[in-house]
């Protein structure tokens, strides 16, 4: 178990570091509420909503942490041109997330996922989100933000959800190797092979030179679609 001071420390080295996240970025909205009868409409329950909280998902939340240990964040991804995209925007605004590599495609879906509540438990999950590969000018878009920005930080963490944000194109970018190169860690269910669970894909411990240091974050070990 790590002593008090050890936190401290850890929580302190934290501060002021750069960080660029690329990668999908989603809101997970809860609403919780009470289930005691049964629709007339169909064999389905009923439930009376007494509460709604939305939050930064996927790339976002990590994010969102990121902010909380006090490192200096910037995002970069692609989102629609919709009501939760203008939630998203807002939301990263307010924590003092620069959105300079957030960019709107009006065919894409801002991904939401809405998750009912009652009785203790989650009774339903309603997705709404784009899962295509990004459209050539806005993987042109991504690529050319990581490439003009990418030496600014201090580190680049990638967040993939499956959602089509990391392009092999995008990830190339990312670790400046061709696309041909085989990937670390056990190939996921996708076209390009990504590797699986929380690791670090690339690392240049010598920043000054090689700059700055790339970390990969899946979903989750499972390698399961969010």
């Amino acid at each position: 178990m790590m002593e008090r001071k050890d936190v401290e420390s850890l929580f302190a080295g934290a501060r002021g570091v750069r960080v660029l996240v690329v990668g999908d970025l989603m809101l997970d909205e809860y609403l919780w509420g009470k289930a005691d009868r049964i629709s007339p409409e169909a064999p389905v329950q009923v439930v009376d909503v007494v509460r709604e909280e939305v939050r930064l998902g996927g790339a976002g939340n990590v994010a969102n942490n990121l902010v909380a240990l006090g490192c200096s964040v910037t995002v970069c991804s692609v989102i629609g041109g919709d009501d939760n995209g203008t939630v998203l925007r807002h939301v990263f605004s307010g924590k003092g997330v620069d959105v300079s590599g957030l960019f709107e495609d009006p065919m894409r879906r801002t991904s939401k996922k809405s998750r009912v509540v009652a009785a203790h438990q989650q009774i339903v999950r309603i997705d709404r989100e784009t899962r295509e590969p990004l459209r050539p000018e806005f993987e042109r878009k991504v690529i050319d933000f990581v490439t003009a920005r990418g030496g600014d930080f201090d580190i680049i963490l990638v967040s993939d959800y499956l959602k089509g944000v990391l392009t092999g194109s995008v990830l190339a970018a990312i670790t400046g190797t061709p696309r041909s190169s085989p990937p670390t860690g056990k190939k996921r269910n996708s076209p390009r092979g990504l590797p699986s669970g929380t690791m670090r894909v690339l690392h240049r411990p010598q920043r000054s030179c090689s700059g700055p240091e790339i970390w990969k974050r899946s979903s989750s070990p499972g390698a399961r679609r969010g």
